[in-house]
């Protein structure tokens, strides 16, 4: 029994609050995108993670989605320190790439890349 609770406690690590890792930003200039203080939470991420708002799988999870404030071109990038790399009771960890895309409709004007994002217009 000592042993499920080590690994609980192990897995319990890789859970994430999906309220807390989305991270939102209107960006009017570029030097916003660096700004901490102008970055905020969604209140509820239920719509696009599931009623729980949790993701398995990840430490350290960050989802960032930045738009320019006018057209709003989006930013969006997912960092994390770390990703749990085998099954758990048939658990798979999710793309969260792909959730965020599926469900937000990506397009042309999406970037990862901070230099194109704050270039455009």
């Amino acid at each position: 029994m000592a042993d499920l609770s080590a690994m609980e406690k192990k897995l319990a690590e890789y859970k994430c609050d999906t309220n807390e890792a989305v991270k939102l930003k209107l960006v009017r200039f570029q030097e916003d995108v660096e700004d901490d203080s102008t970055t905020f939470n969604p209140e509820y991420t239920h719509q696009v993670f599931g009623d729980d708002e949790i993701v398995f799988g990840y430490r350290g999870l960050q989802i960032q989605l930045f738009y320019t404030a006018g057209n709003l071109n989006t930013f969006f990038r997912i960092l994390f320190s770390s990703k749990v790399t085998e099954k758990f009771d048939c658990v798979e960890v999710p793309e969260c790439q792909q959730i965020i895309r599926g469900k937000c409709q990506a397009s042309a004007s999406w970037t990862k890349a901070v230099a194109c994002f704050c270039c455009r217009k």
